[in-house]
Parts: C-alpha cells; structure tokens; sequence
C-alpha cells in the first residue's frame, strides 16, 4: 500500500487528538476593529453635588469627582482663586475708528447711489473681503470689522470705517492710539496690497485716497473701568495687575482676614473663611485633634480644616463633657451648631461633638 502525504494549509489543522480546526487570516490591508466595553463608571451630578463643575469618574481617587469650571475648586467647586478674569462689556467699549477712503478706477453708474442695489451690494462685498483682509493685518487681535459707507462718483471713490477694539490690556491700548496709524498707513499705501484690490476689480488702478484716525475714547487701561464687572463671585473687587484688569478675591486684598492664625479661602458666595490647624492638650499626654474633610456635611465639603476654639483649660478638656464650656467648631466666624454633626478623633476614638 503506498501513503500519500498531504500538506496541511493554514485552514486545516489536525492535533493529536484529531480534532479539526479552521482559522481565518484576515487579509494584510484589513482593518480588524475590536470593541472593549467601558467600564469606567457613569457618575449622576447627585453623586458629586458639584456647584460649578462637572461630576465624573476620577480613576486616581477612585470615586466619583467634580472637575471644576475655570477659576474655581474644590470638592464643591466653591472657592475661588485669587485672580480670575472679570466680565468686560465689551459690546459698551468705545472703539476706534479709522476713515478708510480709496478710488478705484472704473465707471461709476447711478445704482452706486443706492447702497442696497444689487450693483452696489456686488461691489461692497468684493471690496469688503480685500479691504478686511488688509485691516485685519495691521492688529488681528482688536480688529472688528470694515463697512463701506458710501459710493461717490469721481471714478468710483468708496468711502469706508475699519473699526478695532479695545482689549483688557494697557500694550494694545496704547498700540491702537499711537501706531496703529502708522502701520495701517503702510499697508494700505503698499503697491503689492493695492494690488490685490485691483485684480478683484478687473484690474483697475487703485489708490489710497485718504486715511484719518477718530479720536480716541480711551486713553488708557483705566478708563475701561466702568465696563468691568467682578459680582460673579462674592466680595470680589476689580484691581489692574500686569497692565491687565482682572478680579482679586478678598483673601488677597485682606491679607490680615485671618490674623495669621489660618489658612483663608475665597466662598464664591459667602466670601473669606478661615481654616486653621490646632492642636489640643491634656493633662495626660500631648493629643493631636484634627478634622478631615471627609468627617464634615456635604455643606462644608472642599474645606480641609475648620476652625477650632476651646475654651478649658488642658486639665479640665474633655470632648464629650457636659459642661457649657465645649470646644467648639467656627466656620466663616460662626459657630457650628450640634445638628451640624461632626465627629472627631480624640486618642483614635471617633464620637459625635453634639
């Protein structure tokens, strides 16, 4: 009897036990797409109580968290920074204007007169797009917009406004009223940018016909002020930093708030609060009572350590006494009281101060 060997494929395989099995290869240029379930946990915005931020999952902590909107934080995302931006009514800024006028050389016809003619509108729109192009570039920061006030005849001469704002900044407020004149000047005084100007009109000769600067408004960053507002957060006030305006919180403008004796943060709503570290003694040993973020209401979350008053003296301290003269907690220079449950540790005992 003669064997006839045969070649195993990729597609036939035979084990030892002679079970068949079949294995599919995927071309080389195929896009193999695996799907993973998520399984990073959904936070609700009730599993964070989030004042101004966001509630989700935090894998270093483990456990649902808020990720706080800008210039705030905390657990809550209650507390402020120092400086954050203010609003600035930048739709009631004066801004600077400058009378654009250029003469194009072609035929001027009667529907110029009327600006919304459809011969009128053709022109504003071509002019429009090369004239904000080359505006723009004198300040792209502050420049606003280009409007064409007016077609007259003499070839056609368009009168136009470039207008440009005044930003939350002593530099650019000094550029736009002492060289943006000059470097608008060059621009539109360019044989190469005219140009461009002249190639959307079929070639017609362009020039600059007249440039002149209103005057300005505002002189200076100061005079920005009333268009400044910091009322979002609470006891907020508008100081200028770094030629800039911005919101300073009352821990910064009241250095001395706490008396050096803690930590002061910012309540976006209720404004400074102290925090302070204490540490406790009796008659026995030297004891340590703190009070962790964790161990206090929803209400005080974000806040790391509140301040602590006792009145005994280190013989007579107990927490759990019954004498009138408890130690007690100040929040925002009130005193908690006993529905505001608190535990505390004490020797590694863990009781309710109520």
């Amino acid at each position: 009897m003669t064997q006839t060997s045969k070649a195993l494929t990729s597609a036939e395989i035979i084990s030892s036990n002679t079970v068949k099995t079949s294995t599919s290869i995927p071309p080389s240029n195929a896009t193999v797409t695996v799907t993973t379930p998520s399984t990073t946990p959904q936070c609700r915005d009730e599993d964070c109580q989030c004042d101004r931020g966001e509630c989700i999952f935090n894998t270093t902590l483990g456990r649902c968290h808020c990720h706080c909107q800008e210039s705030v934080y905390g657990d809550s995302c209650v507390f402020g920074l120092n400086n954050t931006n203010p609003n600035i009514d930048t739709g009631a800024i004066p801004i600077r204007q400058v009378n654009v006028m250029l003469k194009i050389n072609m035929t001027f016809v009667d529907a110029y007169e009327n600006l919304n003619s459809p011969e009128s509108l053709k022109f504003i729109n071509t002019l429009t797009e090369e004239l904000e192009a080359l505006c723009k570039e004198a300040d792209p920061l502050a420049f606003k917009k280009v409007q064409i006030k007016k077609l007259i005849p003499g070839s056609v001469v368009a009168e136009s406004v470039a207008e440009y704002n005044y930003l939350n900044n002593e530099t650019q407020i000094h550029y736009v009223n002492t060289e943006l004149h000059g470097v608008l000047t060059n621009i539109l005084n360019d044989t190469s940018n005219l140009n461009k100007i002249s190639r959307a009109f079929g070639n017609a000769t362009v020039q600059l016909y007249g440039l002149t600067f209103q005057s300005p408004e505002i002189k200076n960053i100061t005079d920005l002020k009333p268009f400044v507002n910091c009322s979002r957060f609470a006891n907020y006030t508008a100081e200028i930093n770094n030629g800039q305006w911005q919101c300073v919180g009352p821990c910064k403008t009241n250095p001395d708030y706490c008396h050096h004796h803690g930590e002061c943060l910012n309540d976006i709503y209720k404004g400074p609060i102290c925090l302070e570290t204490f540490t406790t003694s009796s008659s026995i040993e030297s004891q340590s009572t703190s009070f962790t973020m964790a161990e206090f209401p929803d209400k005080y979350r974000g806040i790391n350590q509140f301040t602590f008053q006792n009145p005994n003296n280190q013989h007579s301290h107990k927490h759990n006494s019954a004498s009138t003269k408890q130690p007690v907690i100040i929040y925002n220079n009130n005193v908690l009281t006993h529905r505001d449950t608190v535990y505390i540790s004490d020797n590694g005992n863990t009781h309710r101060n109520n």
